[in-house]
């Protein structure tokens, strides 16, 4: 037997914050526990090859582990290709399917209180884990980020597509900053989707023309 090592390097392929893991060897298949974003998992594994598997709400990734190899890093979005280690399966009975993040139709909606929330959520899951990697301050860091993008809209008149996509060009690599800061682990998927979801409604609502994800050619979390 030997010690493995998977570390999570951040939030990956999957349509829930927790991702579960377990060793699948030729006589037993082993459940590990939850690995959180940012942490790893050290398991007692056979000398020889086998595969681990972790799986979230409706995907599965599975893959072949060597023999002799002690660490496993895993990181964003793996490529669903059939050269890559990983192998994607998708259960069609999961209602929470892993999305792409989509502009949120709210009409003129309070952007303060989205802005509220993410903060919220955001704190509440410190409290539940002190050893998640962020700090109050970060939070704080990102709703200065959201709040100053807010304002920055405001100022925008007439509506300009070239303005407003600037804006939020700069605004993700703020978060871009932060989200390195804290090692890729403050932005899990559900705050993904709620900020960029907030960035893209707010644009829309200033007068951009279409309704495209505009944050995706900049944003690394």
């Amino acid at each position: 037997m030997r010690k493995l090592t998977v570390r999570r390097k951040r939030s990956f392929v999957g349509c829930a914050l927790k991702v579960m893991m377990s060793v699948v060897a030729s006589d037993r298949s082993k459940d590990c526990g939850k690995l959180k974003n940012g942490k790893s998992i050290t398991v007692d594994v056979p000398d020889t090859e086998f595969k681990v598997e972790l799986s979230t709400c409706g995907v599965t990734m599975r893959f072949a582990v060597p023999a002799g190899t002690d660490d496993v890093f895993l990181f964003a979005k793996p490529i669903i290709d059939p050269s890559n280690p990983f192998i994607i399966t998708v259960d069609p009975t999961c209602e929470n399917k892993a999305k792409t993040p989509e502009t949120k139709k709210t009409g003129g909606g309070d952007f303060g209180a989205q802005i509220d929330a993410i903060a919220a959520n955001m704190l509440d899951y410190m409290k539940e884990d002190e050893d998640c990697g962020y700090e109050e301050r970060h939070v704080n860091r990102l709703n200065n980020i959201l709040v100053s993008y807010l304002s920055a809209l405001k100022n925008i008149s007439p509506a300009d597509d070239a303005q407003i996509k600037e804006l939020v060009k700069n605004t993700v690599l703020q978060i871009n900053e932060l989200e390195e800061d804290t090692d890729h682990v403050m932005i899990e998927t559900d705050e993904r989707e709620d900020i960029c979801a907030l960035i893209n409604s707010a644009a829309v609502a200033s007068g951009y023309s279409t309704d495209e994800d505009i944050t995706e050619e900049w944003r690394e979390w």
